[in-house]
């Protein structure tokens, strides 16, 4: 960031700057660590993160093993600590597979090289959610996984430790798979696991996509995207202590193994599994959860189902109300001899897997009758059902709760039996009844998502240089939460300080909120640094989920001299919300011959005439001896 000082100098032989973009001039603009914003309480404090935004591999955070120990898994690779096998740029980590025979230090020789990082003793996960954004490579032989041991590895060995699996991929699969290991004494263990393909989901794992898991003292729950497709309920484990422990993440790329198998396509290496960031929160002791009633019948598509059957010697007719919710009217002449021979039923409803319902509404008999009211699964198994006494002309407000199985998977009906002598009942098969169900509810309460506060990031992303302007440009990004940016970002723009001499800062800011086409910033000729984005980026902002990126680039016309083209100059981005306060991004320092020298040695100018001007008016003008 840029101190006070270092905001508040510009050359005055410079400040002839001409902005072609509006400019307000005499302004200071604080720096960001005397005005944070406060976050709204939400669900989760961030702890600690790993943006891989450097160079090189944070040491601080991560170990990197070194290994042909094969994972206990038989695996193919050779684990090491290369750049070859592993990187960080633009803003991602890469860890590399390749073919190639490695010999090491442990006189352990395989076919194979790849990497794994682990945080033991520097980074340790308790409760909480974990996740990590994460593209994952797709190929026969391929085993990558983001997963967590317990920290006390060294001390208990496995499976003592504990291993719970966020996420793991096999081969061409595009299926991620979640686990829990706990042991269950005499070294043996006991899984529990799951993939998205059981909730009826599909991705194709080789794209981004965030794999998390949240973890409490009752269960640990997975998640692909937000999606939750697999629990685990602790209370449920007597050897659960395994599994509640700290415990360290690893991120590794293995080839080949017991579970992949022993059959590699070796001509899809080198190949990358590739880490946006990995994230670790705490809940928020503050945060005070809201719920939202979701009812399956506001959006159910289908009627009443109903039946008076011949075979049980009922008579009469069931008629249904307009919506299902409004329920129906059994106008029954005789209600035969069984309960199921007068029937009306509500099938496949939609719902929350692991949730409670509650099954409320009226019903009105003109006899005493008992109703027997299911709630039923495939087949004619039930997952809740009892009989209801109803009086003669008395209206019953009936309500049920009960719980849907996180593990189940099939449909869910309601059904009402009306018919025969109920429950040792003493009534005549004969007798007829009306009766009158209404005012239907199938609900559960399902806590309010709640947009999470993220700081805005803010980028310089590169410079570019328009010859037949005369101009130099600044592109920059803002990446942050899509209400955040919408809705309290009041001004962007760019402070630029150059020299050294204490005079005013220049703010240039944009005349319009028109956001500068993610395409149009990457002109053949134009940028400096390679302006790094999401390949989906098009148009004039990218979103992900309920994030969005918008790309902006300031014009700024250059004072044709010997001394401004050499001189430094130091630029951020800043933005201010709608409470006043700001946001801004790391500095980054150049000069016009820097640029032009990166444009004309890299060849990226799109016409002959564009190099002859930045070799004849800049870097000639500054270097005489600049080569040709």
């Amino acid at each position: 960031m840029f101190s006070k000082k270092q905001i508040g100098r510009i050359k005055k032989k410079s400040i002839a700057l001409i902005l072609s973009l509006s400019v307000a001039s005499n302004i200071f603009v604080p720096t960001g660590s005397d005005c944070m914003a406060s976050n709204n309480a939400s669900q989760w404090n961030l702890v600690w993160s790993d943006e891989f935004d450097g160079t090189e591999l944070n040491r601080s955070n991560w170990n990197v093993e070194v290994n042909g120990f094969g994972g206990g898994n038989e695996e193919l690779q050779y684990y090491c600590d290369r750049p070859e096998n592993i990187q960080v740029s633009d803003g991602t980590l890469k860890l590399i597979a390749r073919k190639e025979y490695y010999y090491g230090t442990d006189h352990i020789e395989k076919d194979y090289t790849s990497a794994r990082l682990n945080t033991l003793n520097k980074v340790e996960i308790g409760y909480g959610k974990v996740e990590a954004r994460i593209k994952l490579p797709k190929f026969k032989g391929a085993f990558p996984a983001f997963w967590m041991l317990g920290s006390n590895f060294g001390e208990v060995g496995y499976p003592d430790c504990g291993e719970i699996d966020i996420v793991e991929t096999v081969n061409e699969e595009s299926t991620p798979y979640g686990t829990a290991h706990w042991p269950i004494g005499d070294k043996k263990i006991r899984s529990s696991g799951s993939n998205l393909s059981d909730i009826g989901e599909s991705i194709d794992t080789s794209q981004w996509h965030t794999y998390s898991i949240i973890r409490d003292e009752k269960e640990i729950t997975w998640y692909v995207d937000g999606m939750k497709y697999h629990k685990v309920a602790l209370e449920n484990i007597p050897e659960r202590v395994a599994l509640t422990k700290n415990m360290e993440l690893l991120l590794n790329f293995a080839i080949g193994g017991t579970w992949p198998g022993f059959d590699i396509d070796d001509t899809a290496l080198p190949a990358t599994m590739e880490v946006d960031y990995v994230r670790y929160y705490e809940k928020n002791t503050d945060y005070v959860p809201t719920y939202e009633k979701q009812d399956s019948l506001d959006n159910y598509n289908g009627t009443w189902q109903t039946e008076v059957a011949d075979w049980s010697a009922a008579t009469g007719q069931i008629v249904t109300r307009q919506n299902p919710e409004d329920g129906f009217l059994a106008e029954i002449t005789k209600i035969g001899n069984d309960e199921w021979g007068v029937q009306a039923s509500l099938r496949n409803l939609d719902y929350v897997r692991g949730n409670t319902y509650t099954l409320k509404c009226k019903l009105l008999s003109d006899i005493d009758k008992y109703v027997f009211i299911k709630i039923q699964g495939d087949g004619t198994s039930t997952i809740a059902g009892e009989y209801v006494h109803l009086l003669a002309n008395t209206e019953l407000s009936y309500e049920t709760t009960f719980n849907i199985p996180f593990e189940y998977t099939g449909s869910v009906s309601i059904y009402f039996a009306m018919g025969g002598k109920a429950n040792g009942e003493d009534i005549s098969i004969r007798s007829p009844m009306n009766l009158s169900v209404s005012d239907v509810e199938f609900y559960t309460l399902v806590e309010k998502e709640q947009e999470e506060i993220v700081e805005p990031k803010l980028t310089i992303d590169g410079f570019q240089m328009n010859t037949v302007l005369g101009a130099f440009r600044t592109v920059y990004k803002i990446e942050g939460t899509t209400s955040v940016i919408e809705n309290d970002v009041v001004e962007r723009g760019l402070v630029y300080a150059i020299g050294d001499e204490p005079v005013e800062n220049i703010i240039a800011t944009n005349r319009t909120d028109t956001v500068v086409p993610f395409a149009a910033t990457m002109d053949v000729g134009l940028r400096r640094v390679e302006t790094q984005g999401d390949s989906t980026a098009q148009g004039n902002m990218t979103a992900q989920g309920n994030m969005t990126i918008q790309t902006f680039v300031m014009t700024m016309t250059m004072i044709p001299n010997k001394l401004f083209y050499q001189e430094k100059m130091t630029v951020r981005a800043y933005l201010k919300l709608k409470d006043g306060t700001y946001r801004y991004s790391e500095p980054v320092t150049t000069s016009m011959y820097e640029i032009a020298d990166y444009l004309y040695t890299n060849r990226k100018m799109n016409s002959e005439a564009a190099y002859l001007y930045l070799y004849n008016d800049i870097l000639k003008v500054v270097n005489p001896e600049y080569p040709g």
